[in-house]
């Protein structure tokens, strides 16, 4: 199988089909350092930059299949989504052009599950629309409501794509090389299509064990599952969350379904509204505090985050107040509390360590910073779940050949 990708990012999708023994012919990529990483990484295929510039009649009879992520800011909850209003989002439609004229028989495309409700539903109807060849409405439910399911299958119309779409989350999603898939909550959107026919697209996404009848297992609220790595994973992000605290041991400090405080060693994702603090540019920042040796009103029934002054709640012992921008204060007990380091969030990506360490700006590898690692991890899919997708890709094209 010979592939072009678009919106690369640091490729994802080359990491999970090289196993698969499939070819990329070209890489688009215009941000510096993950295109740094692709040509670190992979000199023998070009990247063609702006994927706006890319003449897809160039590329007739030379590459099958087209897969790409485009920007998911325009879409996300955490942004303005202005859907396809935003340059970004436009991506999409770009994607969609380029798939029709270059031929390809398989199309596989990436984005946040956001982009179902986007602009109520239309935006992701004009992608589906554009893509399958006929004018796709947003469907509505028994009650009258407008809007799109977690996933569906289109029909195709002439000389359209046959589409099929799921929502997938990394935690579930078990495959070769991941037999215990990652442990990071990540929930994506994928359209996965074939040219003149359906079927095909919907055995791709569609399995058996995912009928309703088998939903996948339940987590505990205590399991030590990280929440959705973001490009600001390594510093603040407060519309989505995205403190990402571990203690010494290594577990998460943020795990799925605890509110604040729960009695244990867990603390929830900081935010710009906890416990009525203020954010770094008001001038502070949030403080986690683990130490047993606190009273018992701080320990186990006050609030995690000391902050202000520690003094006003009581707490006798060695505890610093909230970390100013002044830099004049430090996290006590013995630095247990940390942020994920960049080689662990790319572990929960499913890359190999030190996959975004790359020699940088004239630097060696061991210079690299961590703030572009960071970013490249959040805006890249999933290792284990492209590659599920492209064995089944691989072993319905394959059954197709044999036909």
């Amino acid at each position: 199988m010979r592939y072009g990708s678009v919106c690369s990012g640091v490729e994802a999708a080359t990491l999970a089909w090289a196993p698969l023994g499939w070819k990329a012919e070209f890489f688009s990529e215009i941000e510096p350092f993950p295109a740094a990483v692709l040509a670190h990484h992979y000199p023998e295929v070009p990247n063609l930059g702006d994927m706006t510039k890319i003449i897809g009649e160039n590329y007739i009879g030379k590459i099958d299949l087209l897969t790409g992520g485009t920007p998911c800011q325009s879409f996300s909850f955490a942004g303005l989504r202005k859907g396809l209003d935003d340059p970004r989002g436009n991506l999409c439609l770009k994607f969609a052009e380029l798939a029709h004229h270059s031929r390809v028989r398989w199309i596989l495309w990436e984005n946040v599950p956001g982009v179902l409700s986007s602009n109520r539903g239309a935006d992701f109807a004009g992608l589906l629309s554009l893509l399958c060849g006929w004018q796709v409405d947003v469907p509505a439910d028994r009650k009258g409501v407008r809007k799109w399911k977690n996933a569906g299958i289109i029909n195709p119309g002439p000389g359209g794509f046959g589409l099929a779409w799921r929502v997938l989350d990394a935690q579930y999603t078990r495959v070769s090389g991941f037999p215990r898939a990652l442990p990071q909550r990540r929930r994506r959107v994928f359209v996965v299509g074939y040219r003149g026919d359906w079927r095909l697209a919907a055995a791709v996404l569609f399995d058996r064990q995912s009928l309703s009848w088998d939903p996948p297992p339940r987590r505990e609220a205590q399991a030590g599952v990280a929440r959705t790595l973001t490009a600001s994973a390594g510093g603040a992000s407060a519309k989505e969350q995205q403190y990402n605290f571990i203690d010494g041991t290594g577990k998460p400090l943020n795990p799925l379904g605890c509110t604040w405080w729960n009695g244990k060693q867990v603390a929830d994702t900081l935010t710009c509204t906890s416990n009525g603090q203020r954010m770094p540019d008001n001038g502070r920042m949030q403080a986690v505090v683990v130490n047993s040796k606190c009273p018992p009103d701080i320990a186990a029934g006050g609030p995690m985050c000391c902050g202000f002054d520690s003094s006003r709640y009581g707490c006798s012992c060695n505890l610093c107040g909230t970390i100013l921008t002044e830099a004049k204060n430090t996290i006590a007990d013995r630095s247990s509390v940390r942020r994920l380091l960049p080689v662990e969030c790319e572990r929960l990506m499913g890359f190999p360590d030190d996959y975004t360490r790359i020699p940088w700006r004239k630097k060696p590898a061991e210079f690299c910073p961590d703030g572009p690692r960071y970013k490249a991890c959040g805006n890249s899919q999933c290792v284990n779940v492209m590659r599920w997708i492209g064995q089944r890709i691989d072993y319905i094209d394959k059954w197709i050949k044999a036909r």
